[in-house]
């Protein structure tokens, strides 16, 4: 078989997986966001019953029964929030009339550990299975991208958030700088490594100083986060937790070094190199909850 053609049908599977990734990875975010919305009703404060509440539940009954309501007023405004003790008093006696406080804990918790299980476990998994057809300059740029994209495509619909223009403009110039990064970026795919190409690797001084302008950079987002206003606290949980997730090296150089092995030996520093791995990714998801 052409080699060409090997190569076309590799960097295509590659690209699928990557594809698949992206989808993973923004369901999941979409389903820990809805997990935050559902808890979202429990905010209600209930009212603790007394004599004096007991009254003014009293009261407020007598109130509802003697008001005449409009009936075309009612049908064009509509609101989940109680507003009167009474209504509030059901609500704390009894739940809501559609959802009970317990029900909608358990959703929330199962859709959270969806969107965990498919931002810690399978969508890496895709990613990682990925990198072994296709370069990682070509697909971490598009996989982050088009996760970007699916989120302000389906975030109306599955969460019944509608992105702001500005939201829409900052996507559209992140995926625009992933598709520069994935033009010019190294499209070399090299398969099998070694413990010495990778310690020679490690200490070129062009990746240090990679490391070392991350680390600078997750220090000046801790300053922010420490002494800033509160939107620019949140912006800097974002960044960092971009930061530390972007950290993706020893993913794909752990996979060379193992595709190189015959089986019967393994280095130890191929453990630390899986352990940064699985760590760095996990790392970046906390610090992008908080």
């Amino acid at each position: 078989m052409d080699a060409s053609i090997v190569e076309s049908s590799s960097w295509t599977k590659g690209l699928a997986f990557s594809i698949l990734a992206s989808l993973i990875g923004a369901v999941s975010k979409l389903c820990l966001r809805k997990s935050y919305t559902i808890l979202g009703a429990d905010a209600v404060a209930p009212i603790p019953l007394n004599d004096e509440t007991a009254n003014l539940y009293d009261h407020a009954e007598k109130d509802e029964e003697s008001t005449a309501y409009d009936d075309s007023s009612e049908d064009d405004v509509e609101s989940d929030q109680p507003h009167s003790i009474a209504e509030r008093w059901e609500i704390r006696e009894f739940g809501w009339k559609e959802d009970s406080v317990w029900w909608r804990k358990f959703r929330a918790f199962t859709i959270r550990a969806v969107g965990v299980f498919g931002m810690t476990v399978l969508g890496p998994s895709c990613n990682v299975y990925a990198l072994q057809f296709a370069s990682p300059g070509i697909l971490c740029p598009i996989g982050s991208g088009l996760a970007l994209v699916w989120i302000v495509l389906f975030s109306d619909r599955a969460i019944g958030e509608k992105p702001r223009p500005v939201q829409v403009l900052a996507v559209g110039l992140i995926v625009l700088g992933e598709a520069i990064v994935s033009v010019t970026g190294d499209h070399t795919n090299v398969s099998v490594l070694t413990m010495d190409d990778i310690q020679e690797q490690y200490r070129e001084p062009q990746l240090l100083a990679y490391f070392g302008g991350v680390l600078i950079w997750v220090i000046i987002l801790a300053l922010v986060i420490n002494r800033g206003s509160s939107g620019w606290r949140r912006f800097a949980w974002g960044l960092i937790g971009g930061s530390v997730t972007g950290v993706q090296n020893f993913i794909k150089d752990s996979l060379a070094v193992i595709h190189g092995l015959d089986g019967s030996h393994f280095p130890p520093q191929l453990f630390l190199m899986l352990l940064m791995a699985g760590l760095l990714p996990l790392t970046g998801l906390l610090l992008l909850m908080q």
